[in-house]
C-alpha cells in the first residue's frame, strides 16, 4: 500500500496487518488533526511503516491502540525522521500499542506518549525529544525497552530527563544507551531484567525505581549519580568506569558480582548485597580508592554455603568501609552449616574495632564476627542456624497435634 494521509476521524486496522510507506497524520493547511487506530473490538492490528510525520497547525495528532490487547507499530524508517505527535491517547484501549524500531535511521519522539506496550529497538537510534512529565514521556508510560545486541541498536536521551518501565537487551556488539547529561529513570514496571548494553554519557545519571531488579553486565562508563530508590540494582559487569556518587535509599538494595565505580552511601534500612542471592562465591568489588558508609540501621547481606569460603565477599580496594558498632547483618541460607568458620566476607578493610557488638538479623542465628589482622578481613564463625527443614518438621508437629486433639474431643 501507497501513502496515507489521515486528516480527521480515522482509519483503522482491525485484526490484520497493514504496510503503506508514509503515514502522515494532519491537515496540510489548516488544524485539524489526524488520528490513526490500530485494532478494534474484534483483533489487535499490525502495521509496518517507513515513515510517520505531521502536518499543519493540529496539536492532537496520534496513533492509538484500538484492542484490549497491545497492538504493533514498526517502524522500517528509510531516511532520519521526527515525530511530534503522540503514540497512544485518553481512549479505551488507545494505550495499548507497542513500538517496533527497524532500520538504521534515527527516529526522534518529541511528544509524551502514553502508551503502555513494550519497546523494541532492533535498529538505529531511538532518540528522546522531549522530558518525561508526570507518568508520559518520549518512550511511553511504564514502556519495557528492549536492545538488540547489534552496533547501531541505541536509547539516546541527551537532553531530555525520561522515565522507563524496564531496560533488556544488548550485549558486547551493541544496544546501547546515551545519557548525555540526562537522568535515565527505569523500573517503574516492576520487573527484573538484565541488561548487558553500555550505558554512557558525561555527567549522566541512573535512577532504579520499582520493586524489581535490573542487573547491569557491562562496563559501563555514565559519570553521573546512581541512585537505588526502590527495588534492586546489581553491578554484575565492571561498572568501575561509572564513577559518579551511588546512593541506596532505605528499604532499596544495591550489589552483584561486579565492580563499583563511585563512592556509596547507605540510608535508613538500605542493603548492600555481597553477590546477588544466587551463589555462595559471589563478590562485590570496590573500583580502587572508592569508599562505603553505611548509618547504623543499614544491613549488609551475605549468602553462607556449607564451607568456609562458600559466602557473598565485599572486597574493598584501598577505600575506607564505615562499619558500625551496631552493625546490622543478614544472611542467605544457601547450606550454612553451625560450626564453619567463614572466612573474608569483607577484605581489604581496617579494624572496625566493633565487631564483638554487630547485630545478625536472621532469627535464631548466633554467631561471631572477628577482624583478621594478616588478611585484613572480616570473618565470621556460625555457631548457631536453625534449619528450615527442622522448623518444617516441628510446625508439621505441632499441626497434626492439633488436629489429633481435635478428633478426640469430637469423639
Amino acid at each position: 500500500m501507497g501513502a496515507i494521509n489521515v486528516v480527521g476521524g480515522s482509519v483503522l486496522t482491525d485484526a490484520g496487518s497493514l504496510n503503506a510507506t508514509v503515514l502522515t497524520l494532519g491537515e496540510a493547511t489548516g488544524n485539524t488533526s489526524g488520528k490513526f487506530v490500530m485494532g478494534d473490538a474484534t483483533g489487535t492490528g499490525v502495521a509496518t511503516l517507513t515513515q510517520i510525520t505531521t502536518q499543519g497547525s493540529g496539536i492532537a495528532n496520534a496513533i492509538v491502540g484500538g484492542n484490549s490487547a497491545a497492538s504493533t507499530l514498526t517502524l522500517n524508517l528509510s531516511s532520519n525522521a521526527a515525530f511530534s505527535g503522540k503514540l497512544g491517547g485518553s481512549g479505551t484501549n488507545e494505550n495499548n500499542l507497542a513500538f517496533v524500531k527497524q532500520s538504521a535511521p534515527t527516529l526522534t519522539l518529541s511528544g509524551l506518549n502514553t502508551y503502555t506496550g513494550a519497546t523494541t529497538i532492533n535498529a538505529g537510534t531511538l532518540k528522546a525529544g522531549v522530558a518525561t512529565a508526570g507518568a508520559d514521556g518520549a518512550f511511553g508510560n511504564n514502556s519495557a525497552v528492549t536492545l538488540a545486541n547489534v552496533a547501531s541498536a541505541k536509547l539516546d536521551i541527551t537532553g531530555f530527563n525520561n522515565t522507563i518501565g524496564s531496560l533488556a537487551g544488548g550485549g558486547s556488539t551493541g544496544g546501547n544507551v546515551i545519557l548525555g547529561s540526562a537522568t535515565l529513570t527505569v523500573g517503574g514496571n516492576n520487573q527484573t531484567t538484565s541488561y548487558a548494553g553500555v550505558i554512557s554519557g558525561a555527567s549522566g545519571s541512573i535512577v532504579k525505581t520499582g520493586t524489581g531488579s535490573l542487573a547491569l553486565t557491562a562496563a559501563n562508563t555514565y559519570t553521573g549519580t546512581t541512585t537505588v530508590s526502590i527495588g534492586t540494582l546489581l553491578i554484575s559487569g565492571d561498572g568501575s568506569g561509572a564513577t559518579g556518587v551511588m546512593s541506596v535509599s532505605s528499604g532499596a538494595t544495591l550489589g552483584g558480582t561486579g565492580t563499583f565505580g563511585g563512592n556509596v552511601t547507605v540510608s535508613g534500612s538500605g542493603i548492600l548485597l555481597a553477590g546477588d542471592r544466587s551463589t555462595t562465591t559471589g563478590i562485590l568489588h570496590a573500583a580502587a580508592g572508592k569508599n562505603i558508609s553505611l548509618v547504623s540501621t543499614s544491613v549488609i547481606e551475605f549468602t553462607l554455603g556449607a564451607t568456609a569460603t562458600a559466602h557473598g565477599t565485599i572486597a574493598m580496594n584501598g577505600g575506607t568501609f564505615s562499619l558500625n558498632s551496631s552493625q546490622h547483618i543478614s544472611f542467605d541460607d544457601l547450606g550454612a552449616l553451625e560450626g564453619t568458620s567463614y572466612t573474608g566476607l569483607i577484605t581489604g578493610v581496617a579494624d572496625p574495632g566493633n565487631t564483638g557488638t554487630w547485630i545478625i538479623d536472621n532469627s535464631g542465628w548466633v554467631g561471631a564476627f572477628s577482624y583478621n589482622a594478616g588478611t585484613s578481613s572480616i570473618d565470621f564463625h556460625l555457631i548457631t542456624a536453625p534449619e528450615p527443614a527442622t522448623w518444617a518438621l516441628l510446625l508439621f508437629a505441632l499441626a497434626a497435634g492439633s488436629i489429633l486433639r481435635g478428633r478426640r474431643n469430637v469423639e
